[in-house]
């Protein structure tokens, strides 16, 4: 994660809580950062076949997970932009992938200055030894 904003850090994003009140202590937070991101490591590399991003809900803040990116990368030299959101995500926000798309790293990045925040990132795919689906 580019910073963390208080205590709200980054596992919080993968730590299978989808609750989207932020009082709830269920979201990761930044720093207000030019170009904030965070990113997870998979560990291995897989076919990803969907991202869903749960954004922050019941507060004037959900509007900040705008104008945003997201990357995938098979080593931490070779992250690319996927898919690219213009304004502000659902609450709820699907990207699917239908091609060969491999990553072990997924990073969501802001294209502008401003805090990020989100309550979960959900990566779905499977192992690339694994004939294409």
């Amino acid at each position: 994660m580019s910073s963390i904003y208080k205590t709200y850090t980054s596992d919080k994003g993968v730590d299978g809580n989808v609750n989207q009140s932020f009082e709830a202590d269920s979201c990761f937070h930044t720093g207000l950062d030019l170009n904030a991101w965070w990113q997870v490591d998979l560990t291995e590399i897989y076919r990803i076949t969907k991202v869903v991003l749960y954004n922050r809900l019941f507060t004037e803040n959900a509007n900040r997970a705008s104008d945003l990116d997201l990357l995938f990368g098979t080593t931490l030299d070779t992250i690319i932009i996927v898919k690219k959101v213009l304004g502000q995500i659902n609450d709820i926000h699907s990207f699917t992938f239908t091609d060969d798309e491999k990553a072990r790293y997924v990073k969501v990045m802001l294209q502008n200055q401003n805090f990020l925040h989100l309550c979960e990132v959900q990566v779905y795919g499977y192992d690339v030894l694994q004939p294409s689906r």
